[in-house]
């Protein structure tokens, strides 16, 4: 394991690419405790995604999903205001905003994310969209039935 004294930046001990998955993941949970506050020298953040979404590395992506599953089911239902969301859909939403995010995300397209504040912020919008398809979708499955039962009667 990397030794990282404290107060020095995770980026002066070694390359991110070099460091274990496991210190990545601490330095990005560190990271992620200034939430608000987010800085271009969030390293480990960015290294943590750069081998999820690049490398497509497992254990990157479940590091990631622990990591901002409170913060993405929070912005989930943020964006679901007005909506009644049972628990199972909004882990639904959270794995749909994953997979939107995932697909999106191409080695092309990562570099127009220079910073882990830009990721985030694309990361939410994918959470805001996916909660905008589900109220559509909810909306034209209500309109069907209205129509079915118009039909009917």
């Amino acid at each position: 394991m990397v030794a990282v004294n404290k107060g020095q930046c995770l980026c002066d001990a070694a390359s991110p690419h070099e460091l274990p998955l496991e210190v990545l993941l601490h330095e990005a949970q560190q990271e992620s405790r200034c939430r608000g506050r987010w800085s271009s020298a969030q390293v480990a953040t960015c290294e943590v995604f750069r081998r999820a979404l690049l490398l497509r590395d497992e254990a990157a992506w479940a590091g990631l999903y622990r990591l901002y599953a409170p913060v993405v089911q929070v912005w989930i239902r943020r964006s679901a205001a007005g909506q009644v969301l049972a628990a199972d859909v909004v882990e639904e939403l959270f794995n749909d905003t994953f997979a939107k995010f995932a697909t999106a995300l191409s080695r092309e397209r990562w570099q127009q994310f220079p910073t882990a504040s830009h990721v985030l912020a694309y990361l939410k919008r994918c959470a805001t969209s996916v909660v905008a398809d589900e109220g559509r979708q909810q909306h034209r499955r209500t309109r069907d039935i209205s129509l079915e039962r118009l039909d009917h009667e």
